[in-house]
């Protein structure tokens, strides 16, 4: 999975989840400000595998990310990015 520099995050909204550490997912090597796109639209992004593994990183790691529904080249996916 490539990781993406310099694509400015969206304002914070909340989001009450749970999660899975999978190894799969870059999350732990991503940088404050660096964000991943998975394709595949979701009807409802905040469930999206991907995201729910960042959440669960979050809670026992203290990092801190949001995604949102993007449609890029044409391709509808989300897009997560790392804040803290």
């Amino acid at each position: 999975m490539k990781i993406d520099k310099h694509i400015p995050p969206p304002v914070a909204r909340a989001f009450k989840g749970k999660g899975k550490h999978l190894s799969a997912y870059p999350f732990r090597e991503m940088a404050v400000g660096d964000s991943v796109f998975y394709a595949g639209a979701n009807k409802r992004s905040a469930q999206h595998p991907a995201y729910m593994v960042a959440r669960g990183i979050q809670k026992r790691d203290g990092l801190r990310f949001t995604l949102r529904s993007v449609v890029e080249d044409g391709v509808e996916g989300v897009r997560i990015w790392r804040l803290e």
